[in-house]
């Protein structure tokens, strides 16, 4: 029985041996005896797997072991080069892309990264610092960036890397594929030393028919200077627009502002907000005699008001509220005889001063 078992492990012993030197013999073609030898104790299990750390080597010129490939105790894998190389990801031996410190440069004339969903670009392995480049459709594009609002007041900037007093850089937003009218809609900003217009903000509509220029706010539509001073103000709720600072100029002789005259409709009994006098030019219509219309009840000082009875009865203007007429009785009124002209001015929170002039008889020829 003896004599069995040592003959058996004397050709395992055998087998094990003539496997490696006939790995070893095998390879030396193309490797050092060295080399193969160690290559054929990589995959010498049974599976041809890569032994759990247990590194892949390579030698560069000088003949130095280099780990090229590994699996570690954590089970990750690494593609590994000197300190001082590089990594080429090739097709047909071609590098295609080439991995450095801290850089993935693609060699070809462009690089397409391509996700199912959407890209992902996170920074510093930090999950409040997203970028997030989707499309739901072939015509939906959308970047998003953050964190879905985990974090409070994250914000994107666009900045060019110019430094100050040499910030001669041009960003340029476009709907078509070059910022010109012909193309579309475009907006530039310029930095303070760009040559020719710096520091100068640039907008414009596409030139085809139907291009509007859109402005849209909730409230106050502002320009202001940049000192904080608002220098213009649209309320966009009341209509009311606001010429805070100097004089509107025309430069061109002959040109004026065309006021559009309002309506307004009387009744027996005004009711503010239905029965309204309007600021500017307002004509009334053939109405009842004796109907009216009425200021609003908290006008503002220095409002003018300019009314024409185009109708053939006599009708009435009356404060609103509080506000006295003249300095009459509050809620008092002054009669419009047809074709008479009023002129009134807002004198204080409280009284509206007004003064009826009748038609002139005409004279002539």
């Amino acid at each position: 029985m003896k004599k069995i078992i040592c003959v058996v492990f004397a050709l395992l012993l055998g087998i094990q041996s003539a496997y490696a030197d006939a790995c070893g013999t095998s390879l030396t073609g193309v490797f050092t005896a060295n080399q193969a030898t160690k290559l054929c104790n990589q995959f010498r299990n049974s599976s041809n797997y890569l032994d759990n750390n247990a590194p892949l080597y390579g030698l560069d010129a000088a003949g130095t072991p280099i780990p090229l490939l590994k699996i570690d105790g954590n089970e990750e894998t690494f593609l590994n080069a000197d300190a001082t190389e590089v990594i080429n990801l090739s097709v047909a031996m071609t590098p295609e892309a080439i991995v450095s410190n801290d850089k993935i440069a693609f060699t070809g004339t462009s690089a397409t990264l391509q996700g199912a969903g959407g890209i992902i670009v996170n920074v510093d392995a930090d999950p409040q610092r997203l970028f997030t480049f989707d499309a739901s459709s072939d015509t939906a594009n959308t970047l998003t960036w953050g964190d879905a609002g985990v974090t409070a007041a994250q914000r994107l900037s666009i900045l060019a890397s110019t430094a100050d007093a040499d910030d001669d850089s041009t960003l340029v937003l476009a709907g078509g594929g070059a910022f010109a009218d012909s193309r579309g809609a475009y907006t530039i900003w310029r930095g303070n030393e760009s040559s020719g217009a710096g520091g100068t903000y640039q907008t414009s509509t596409g030139d085809v028919a139907g291009a509007d220029l859109l402005f849209t706010a909730k409230d106050d539509l502002i320009i202001e200077q940049q000192g904080g001073t608002d220098s213009w103000s649209h309320d966009t709720t009341t209509g009311d627009t606001s010429q805070l600072l100097g004089n509107i100029i025309f430069s061109t002789a002959g040109k004026y502002v065309q006021m559009a005259a309002a309506v307004p409709t009387m009744a027996a009994t005004p009711v503010a907000g239905t029965n309204d006098i309007y600021a500017g030019l307002n004509i009334v219509p053939t109405a009842a005699a004796n109907t009216a219309a009425m200021f609003a009840a908290t006008p503002v000082v220095g409002t003018q008001y300019q009314i024409f009875n185009s109708g053939p009865n006599s009708v009435r203007i009356k404060g609103g509220g509080a506000t006295t007429i003249n300095g009459a009785t509050a809620g008092g009124y002054v009669v419009m005889a047809t074709l008479t002209n009023a002129y009134c001015v807002v004198t204080s929170a409280s009284n509206i001063n007004c003064s009826v002039a009748p038609a002139p008889t005409p004279a002539g020829p």
